[in-house]
């Protein structure tokens, strides 16, 4: 057996600089819109928030280690991704993270959120 022949950090950047090849970023949004919406998150009033602009990009993709003695490879492999982003929640703005795991048949599972919910303070 050779040794090295997976460079897994090699396709991990490839993976992550070319998400939108393999992602429908549409659905992808949708997605993590619904996340935010539905998440809460902890507050931060202040005079100036972040613009109210929907802003997100995948900025990590990590393989997991597959377990082959599972029946079914395609369940078994999976990939956590994270998508930064700044999105308008109510009357503020959301700064954050989430984490998703991605399994090759196409199920996406959200792992955690992270971030702020940031608000004006005359509100």
């Amino acid at each position: 057996m050779v040794n090295g022949i997976f460079k897994r950090q090699k396709l991990e950047e490839l993976l992550q600089h070319n998400w939108g090849d393999f992602l429908d970023h549409l659905q992808l949004m949708r997605r993590v819109l619904e996340d935010v919406r539905n998440t809460p998150f902890r507050e931060l009033k202040q005079q100036n928030i972040p613009q109210r602009h929907v802003k997100f990009s995948v900025t990590k993709i990590c393989a997991l280690p597959s377990n082959f003695q599972q029946s079914d490879l395609g369940s078994a492999f999976q990939f956590e991704f994270w998508v930064e982003y700044t999105i308008p929640k109510d009357d503020g703005v959301v700064v954050g993270t989430n984490t998703y795991l991605l399994s090759l048949d196409g199920n996406l599972k959200l792992g955690e959120c992270f971030g702020t919910h940031f608000k004006t303070e005359n509100s």
